[in-house]
């Protein structure tokens, strides 16, 4: 999907803009720190995001776009909420549950080379480890 694309998805009511992120108050500190963990690692891949991303129905943590890819994370909310949540995403974008560090780390190896991966981990200064 290109962003021309994307943004017909979009809500009037979307705010979010790319490359930017969003934090709520209402957001637990393991919440924010797993989103910040995750749009470092999109922007050293140089892919475009946004956070609190809203949809006609709905609003995603985390979208990638141009990887058609939404990132949910899941600190304290549980599957059965997730589930209710991707009913209003539109179709066409691969749903990635993210509890902790380590699924984003497992998706992360899954779709990019090793080499990319370490040369990611070594340029970051600091990791943020949450269980």
């Amino acid at each position: 999907m290109n962003i021309k694309d994307f943004a017909q998805l979009l809500s009037s009511k979307n705010t979010a803009m790319y490359n930017t992120v969003v934090i709520s108050k209402n957001e637990s500190v393991p919440h924010k720190l797993l989103k910040l963990d995750i749009v470092k690692a999109l922007t050293f891949l140089e892919q475009p995001f946004m956070t609190e991303c809203r949809f006609e129905q709905g609003r995603a943590d985390i979208v990638a776009p141009l990887l058609n890819t939404i990132f949910e994370v899941l600190i304290t909310e549980t599957d059965s909420r997730f589930i209710k949540k991707i009913n209003y995403y539109p179709e066409g974008f691969t749903l990635v549950k993210v509890r902790h560090l380590d699924n984003f780390n497992q998706w992360f190896r899954d779709h990019y080379s090793k080499e990319l991966y370490d040369s990611y981990l070594s340029s970051c200064n600091v990791m943020t480890i949450i269980d």
